[in-house]
């Protein structure tokens, strides 16, 4: 008996929309969004579409002044599909072009460690470098926390008294 092989219908409106909803999050597409892999989209233009939503989280960074926002960005864009190797080193760029509050340079830090069992070598030695620099500058400076981290919602029970961040800048 022969079978004729079903030919697959790429649905790449429907395809983009999701993948932009979920901003490019493989994990999320997968986990919450079962009908994207019905969209049948190549590999070659999730890689363009990602291109597309890295450089608008990055134009995003570039002006984003709410710090608590500032660490949602760098964390979707170390959520593509994207090398970490761009993430560590946007981050290293970020820190020294701007002065950073302990609490948003503790998570940013943070964003750093989780990326360095995904990065190159070299990129290693980075994370590595940047962190210890940052974390002796915290020890060695009063603790600052930004605002916009203050009024956030999502932050409204973290005790963001001097000892648990110290606490906090040592587990770096």
């Amino acid at each position: 008996m022969w079978f004729k092989k079903k030919e697959k219908i790429v649905d790449l409106v429907k395809g983009k929309k999701i993948f932009f909803e979920e901003n490019g999050n493989g994990w999320s597409i997968v986990r919450e969004r079962w009908d994207y892999s019905d969209c049948n989209v190549p590999k070659d233009v999730e890689e363009v579409w990602t291109r597309e939503i890295m450089n608008r989280v990055l134009i995003n960074i570039d002006e984003e002044s709410n710090y608590n926002e500032l660490v949602f960005l760098f964390s979707a864009l170390g959520e593509l599909r994207v090398s970490k190797d761009i993430v560590v080193n946007h981050i290293i760029k970020y820190f020294s072009c701007n002065t950073l509050d302990t609490f948003t340079t503790i998570l940013l830090c943070e964003i750093l460690k989780r990326k360095k069992k995904y990065a190159a070598e070299k990129c290693v030695d980075k994370i590595d470098k940047a962190v210890k620099y940052y974390k002796e500058i915290m020890i060695n400076s009063p603790i600052t926390v930004d605002e916009s981290h203050l009024n956030a919602k999502h932050l409204a029970t973290y005790d963001f008294s001097e000892k648990n961040i110290r606490l906090r800048i040592e587990e770096l």
